[in-house]
């Protein structure tokens, strides 16, 4: 399929993203419309791109479906110039996403336990010519504390809780978005840090089945 065609396709799932208020912001829209997720996919899934699906990718991970990264995104509120961390990079789609969100300005930092899909994300990336992210490999449960403090906090794995670290390296004024629950079925929990203390809301609903966060905070 031709680049055109491809652009066309996306243009399409963006106004049904728009359409169903899953996408509900100008900024979040533009990152839909600017970022190929077709290059973030094997080859052999690539003609699904633009279906509001999850798509596999190797040893039972998987690149979340576009509406629920949208409505997750929408629930961060990302601003130019924010540093976000990212738990579970995967094929390195929705670290593109956010480095559009955060502009020339803001850094996203993306950590992945899986050391394949670590370096997938970081070809991706690379191929993308995206610049403003940077992929790492490791225990994404106990946070980056060597970068932090962050002004955003998103997980792209089921959570039985939101782990502590998450918090302790959360900016004032930071969101941290989470899918938690068992293994099996999540909600988004919204986390807020405000004057030093932390509010936390369920987004109900909806739920979620993420590949379980891995790690010393996640499921063993």
């Amino acid at each position: 399929m031709s680049a055109e065609a491809y652009a066309v396709q996306r243009k399409r799932l963006v106004d049904a993203l728009v359409f169903s208020k899953a996408v509900q912001s100008d900024p979040v829209k533009r990152a839909f419309l600017a970022v190929p997720r077709e290059d973030f996919l094997p080859a052999h899934l690539k003609e699904y791109a633009y279906a509001d699906d999850a798509l596999p990718l190797e040893l039972g991970q998987s690149i979340s479906q576009p509406s629920t990264i949208a409505h997750m995104l929408e629930l961060l509120d990302v601003k130019e110039g924010n540093r976000v961390f990212e738990v579970g990079a995967g094929s390195g789609y929705a670290a593109a996403l956010l480095s559009r969100l955060v502009g020339e300005n803001g850094m996203v930092y993306a950590i992945e336990f899986l050391p394949f899909l670590k370096k997938s994300a970081e070809e991706n990336l690379k191929r993308a010519g995206i610049q403003n992210v940077e992929v790492l490999e490791g225990d994404g449960s106990m946070g980056l504390q060597q970068f932090a403090p962050f002004d955003r906090i998103i997980s792209s794995a089921g959570c039985p809780y939101v782990p502590k670290p998450w918090i302790d390296q959360l900016a004032e004024g930071g969101i941290i978005v989470a899918p938690v629950g068992d293994k099996f079925d999540q909600h988004l929990q919204v986390v807020l840090k405000h004057k030093g203390k932390i509010v936390k809301r369920d987004d109900w609903p909806n739920l979620y089945n993420f590949v379980p966060l891995r790690g010393k905070f996640g499921w063993k």
